[in-house]
């Protein structure tokens, strides 16, 4: 999934122009093709092809670590941390994509607000045994999430690898605790629910257009 960067290739391309130039202008202005012009350009020649080998390796290095780093990224989402969060995500799918529940049933059952009536009811039906371990497991869930936007934001995780394996779950599992999110984040932190929502609106437009490549 990693890309070279085709702007710094245009550098690299301009670089490389520019450097021609100088080597034939020095020929030029030394004349006839004496030893020392011969020797004169075999080193130009052996500095171009120096940097452009340095410059190549340097860039599939850091190309490397960001795709290392995003594999990383991607394999947390599978800690035990976050498994309550998501479990309850997918069987709560459903319900949630049919519009069957309030919605402020969910953020009061995931505050444990909820009259015990109604809380064991969802207990029972999402085979959920504290509601506080969900709370605890969605804090950790979308704490993993604006870490993952950040090192996209900053660049230092491949950023095809990380959409390709995270945008789709992170669209649905938004959505679906969206509003507990805005009120969780209103409460405790207003910068996290900024960036989850930035996340959000990028996850979607990849899906978009890679849905049109289809």
């Amino acid at each position: 999934m990693c890309k070279e960067n085709n702007f710094s290739w245009v550098i690299y391309s301009i670089i490389f122009i520019v450097l021609i130039l100088i080597s034939t202008l020095g020929l030029y202005y030394f004349g006839k093709m004496s030893i020392c012009n011969i020797y004169y350009a075999i080193t130009v020649w052996a500095a171009i092809i120096t940097l452009i080998l340095n410059i190549y390796t340097t860039q599939h290095k850091i190309n490397q670590e960001k795709l290392n780093h995003a594999v990383l990224l991607v394999q947390n989402f599978d800690k035990d941390s976050l498994r309550c969060a998501r479990n309850f995500s997918r069987k709560f799918k459903k319900d949630h994509d049919n519009n069957n529940l309030p919605n402020d049933e969910l953020v009061e059952f995931i505050e444990g607000t909820l009259n015990e009536t109604k809380n064991t009811e969802w207990k029972q039906k999402y085979d959920i045994n504290d509601s506080a371990e969900l709370k605890s497991s969605l804090i950790h869930l979308f704490n993993f999430f604006q870490s993952v936007y950040t090192e996209y934001s900053c660049g230092t995780a491949d950023k095809e690898y990380l959409l390709h394996n995270l945008a789709y779950v992170y669209v649905d599992i938004y959505d679906r605790f969206k509003i507990w999110l805005e009120k969780h984040s209103t409460k405790s932190d207003k910068i996290q629910g900024i960036d989850l929502e930035k996340f959000d609106i990028l996850a979607k437009k990849y899906i978009k257009k890679h849905s049109k490549n289809e």
